[in-house]
């Protein structure tokens, strides 16, 4: 079960027809639960995932924001250890001193690698 993860990133460019150069960052950190359903034998089996995502992006003075994310789908196993997951989210955006949020509908196709210690 995966319970946190952190991302960041960062950009540095010029707008295009410009000298003027900016910096653009994103930072988060995110709790999330991750629940299978059928039993780990399995060669397929169905997830679902929810996160509740909060950081900050934009230029130098930052925004800070919110996300909260929905996401089902099957994960097909090549090894016990090793599968392919398929999944669709929900996922909604709400930044702090924003009265309207945004929400969008994601497709995402991820490789998952447990650790396994040898018995």
């Amino acid at each position: 079960m995966h319970w946190y993860s952190y991302k960041f990133s960062g950009n540095r460019g010029r707008a295009q027809g410009t000298t003027i150069w900016g910096k653009y960052s994103n930072f988060n950190f995110d709790p999330l639960v991750r629940y299978y359903f059928l039993k780990k034998e399995k060669l397929v089996n169905i997830i679902a995932q929810s996160y509740y995502q909060f950081g900050a992006e934009g230029s130098t003075s930052g925004l800070n924001k919110s996300t909260l994310a929905f996401s089902a789908g099957p994960v097909l196993y090549f090894k016990s250890s090793v599968g392919l997951e398929f999944l669709i989210s929900h996922i909604t955006y709400k930044y702090k001193n924003v009265s309207a949020s945004d929400s969008k509908i994601q497709f995402s196709l991820g490789l998952q690698v447990h650790l396994q210690k040898d018995k």
